[in-house]
């Protein structure tokens, strides 16, 4: 089975091999924008530094979502040759800076440090954060002395930027120049200075040194520290002392709601009674925190404490502060940042239940921010738990293509052998799932792939009601040049589409937005033309389209140059000659074929129709122009529509042969409206698919032509494709057990065929072709292939 292109992708990155880097660096220069990203996130699994110039050429992508993967890809990569490209992002006023510096961050170069010094005092907290955590990753002392003097910086959001890339980056040089600020004469930069130190907790430094600070044993009131990030080393009773705090604080009431409040007492007590007492406060009726303090600083420090207590009750405490605030993003990510130092996993179980849902929720927000929308898939993945799957398959059905996508991304990451049966069930069971299957299938694919445990693909359904099959049936019949009409073909069409259009059989929708006929009159080659770039747009606007066009007409090729010609309604052969203007080169008719970017495309050309087929001249033969002669699509014309993908051609003869047909309608397209009805079907299917026709038609025309004296041997010109349903079957309710046997009487009396011979020089045979990228010619009739 010929997989997706984005499914190979996402496979490539699982394998981690060098071998799939040339084949993902070309991928980065494809038009379709999902398919660059799917590359860069591969790449960056994969973290072959050959990949990067073409990553660098993508940091200047029209699209956001490639730039940043991009940047990501580049970060994870860890090359150096990237970093004057993403120096020069951090000068965008764009979010893309935000990633830049992350990928800087990881790259770890001390040559992005000056650039990123400058992001921390940058309006944006979320550009702080993110050039903090890259200096924090980087680690490096150079940054030092700057830092310490941004820690005097008038805005708060600036200096708890500072105060945690120091924290993070905790050397023993941080040490000493803290305490030179323990002298300083502003009150809250020497207990900031204290603080650090105490956290950093070098042993170089001595306890002399930190005694000039009246501030050393944590009963300061400069709250908000306690929620730097590199505070993972304080105790229990540390996180305690910090929630009393909180709870002298005079205006914790219009932080938190009373319930809360009453609830961090009664955790206090009950860790005390675990732990041991507390050293009370000398002053706590002194404890003033300062007026620019920030409510998610203060926030998140109760946050980090409850995390860092980690018991039962503490836990239940925090929940509730989620639940209460569960629109506040800060606190979201505060909370979810905060879950990672949670030891215990019943805690986490019981917090993730919570948490969970609410990310989902943001998720599927239409006016979520970017940044936060990437920030939450990535918190999701890092959840890496069993019960955050359900969320994410409840985002498969969401109608925006980006929640989907990084959904099934996620689902590729997370899935496990129970993840496949829950999807399995959602592909039988959920109607709304229908828009998603294709994903499903994929997703399905690659965990298998991921974890070798392989179970058959399940089939995929159809709903009763067709609302992303098109179809365009062209029958030429009567010609403005009378000796070139066939009236026959009208009647294959007209019959065609009632077949199609029943509700009770194939079920697509009788509407112009999903079937067209063109015939007689109408059937002119700029109709045609622009009913083919009706089924453009048609695929253009819905990505799960499957598409049906069916040709019956004349098909002349010109020996004198080779070129062949479908011959619509409004050409002339007077004079012997054929009017360019009117007549409809194949070359052109493949152009307008390509240009459908469905991935299911079902094309049958049924244009060796002979003078016995044209009612105008029944017993005269018909006297072509000069040097041209009537014959089937050539082989070279079919191989043009190999460069698409997910395509199906089927033609109805090869050469100059005899051409069949009935009073009502053509032998081919008889035994074609039987496969649609399930002649090549089994019992209890529900659908027709592209083998089930070709399995019937390949059989029963070689059959009819037999015995009507003549030879006529579909030839399949067979490649790697998905098969792909084209109709239902029985209205979707299926064949009955009986199978074909039991219905086919009926059918065929609908169909009224009757059949009659005429000469049409040669021996008729219908080629059925999908097309893929490799080539497989199969013989139906004497079973050659080659």
């Amino acid at each position: 089975m010929e997989l997706p292109v984005l499914v190979k992708v996402k496979l490539a990155g699982l394998t981690k091999s060098d071998a799939a880097v040339p084949g993902l660096v070309k991928l980065l220069e494809d038009s379709d924008k999902y398919v660059r990203r799917g590359a860069e996130k591969a790449l960056g699994e994969i973290r072959s530094k050959t990949a990067v110039p073409g990553l660098i050429k993508l940091l200047e992508d029209s699209d956001y979502l490639v730039r940043y993967s991009a940047e990501k890809a580049l970060g994870e990569i860890g090359s150096e040759t990237a970093i004057p490209e993403l120096i020069k992002l951090l000068e965008n006023s764009d979010s893309g800076v935000h990633s830049a510096a992350e990928a800087l961050g990881e790259i770890g170069s001390e040559t992005a440090i000056p650039e990123l010094i400058k992001l921390l005092e940058n309006s944006d907290s979320g550009v702080r954060h993110s050039a903090a955590e890259a200096l924090g990753k980087i680690g490096s002392e150079t940054a030092i002395p700057e830092l310490i003097k941004l820690l005097e910086n008038s805005d708060s959001g600036v200096r708890e930027t500072v105060e945690n890339t120091l924290g993070k980056i905790g050397s023993e040089t941080v040490i000493f120049e803290l305490t030179k600020l323990l002298e300083h004469s502003n009150t809250d930069l020497r207990k900031t200075a204290a603080y650090l130190i105490e956290i950093i907790g070098s042993k170089s430094v001595n306890s002399k040194s930190i005694k000039h600070s009246e501030y050393r044993d944590y009963d300061y009131d400069d709250y908000k520290m306690s929620c730097i990030y590199s505070q993972d080393e304080i105790d229990p009773k540390s996180a305690i002392r910090s929630l009393i705090i909180f709870l002298k604080y005079k205006c914790f009431s219009s932080i938190f709601s009373s319930s809360i409040a009453d609830a961090l007492a009664e955790l206090i007590d009950s860790e005390i009674a675990i732990h041991g007492p507390i050293k009370p406060l000398e002053h706590p009726e002194d404890i003033e925190y300062p007026e620019e303090i920030e409510y998610i600083d203060i926030i998140s420090g109760v946050i980090n404490d409850l995390s860092k207590i980690g018991s039962e009750l503490a836990i239940e405490v925090l929940i509730k502060i989620l639940i209460l605030n569960k629109y506040d993003t800060d606190l979201l990510f505060t909370v979810a940042d905060a879950s990672q130092k949670i030891v215990s996993e019943a805690a986490i179980t019981s917090l993730n239940k919570v948490m969970i849902p609410i990310f989902i929720e943001l998720l599927e927000d239409e006016d979520t921010d970017p940044d936060i929308y990437y920030r939450a898939v990535d918190i999701l993945l890092d959840i890496d738990s069993p019960s955050v799957i359900p969320g994410l398959i409840q985002l498969l059905k969401s109608s925006d293509h980006h929640v989907r996508s990084d959904a099934a991304y996620a689902l590729d990451c997370l899935g496990s052998e129970n993840t496949i049966i829950e999807l399995n069930k959602k592909l039988q069971s959920d109607s709304f799932f229908k828009a998603s299957i294709d994903e499903i299938i994929n997703i399905i694919n690659s965990i298998q792939q991921r974890l070798q445990y392989y179970k058959p693909t399940p089939k995929i359904p159809m709903s009763n009601t067709l609302s992303h099959n098109y179809a365009l049936l062209i029958g030429i019949g009567n010609c403005k040049d009378s000796d070139l009409s066939l009236p026959v073909t009208v009647k294959d069409v007209q019959a065609i589409k009632s077949f199609l259009t029943n509700p009770d059989l194939c079920g697509y929708i009788n509407n112009q937005n999903h079937l067209r006929l063109l015939c007689n009159e109408q059937a002119t080659k700029q109709n045609i033309l622009d009913n083919l770039n009706w089924l453009q747009q048609q695929a253009k606007n819905d990505s799960k389209a499957t598409i049906l066009v069916y040709y019956s007409g004349h098909g002349w090729l010109d020996n004198s140059t080779q070129n062949y010609y479908l011959i619509p309604h409004d050409t002339t052969a007077r004079n012997r000659k054929v009017t360019a203007s009117t007549a409809l080169p194949a070359t052109e008719f493949n152009s307008a074929l390509q240009q459908i970017s469905a991935q299911k495309l079902l094309v049958i050309i049924d244009s060796c129709h002979a003078q016995g087929m044209a009612t105008a001249k029944e017993t005269e033969e018909l006297e072509l122009p000069e040097n041209f002669s009537q014959t089937a699509l050539p082989k070279n014309l079919i191989d043009e529509l190999r460069k698409g993908t997910g395509r199906a051609v089927f033609t109805s003869s090869t050469g100059e042969e005899k051409s069949y047909y009935q009073e009502e309608m053509s032998i081919y397209t008889q035994h074609f409206l039987e496969a649609l009805n399930g002649g090549g079907n089994k019992p209890g299917d529900k659908e027709v698919k592209v083998s089930n026709l070709m399995n019937y038609v390949g059989k029963t025309v070689p059959e009819s032509a037999g015995k009507l004296g003549g030879k006529q041997t579909p030839i399949f010109d067979f490649s790697q494709v998905d098969d792909f349903p084209v109709a239902l079957l029985c209205g979707g309710k299926g064949l009955p057990d009986g199978g074909w046997e039991e219905v086919k009487s009926e059918v065929r009396e609908n169909i009224r065929a009757g059949r009659d011979v005429y000469n049409a020089g040669g021996d008729n045979t219908s080629q059925i072709n999908v097309f893929g990228s490799s080539e497989t010619t199969i013989t139906i009739g004497d079973i050659s292939s080659k």
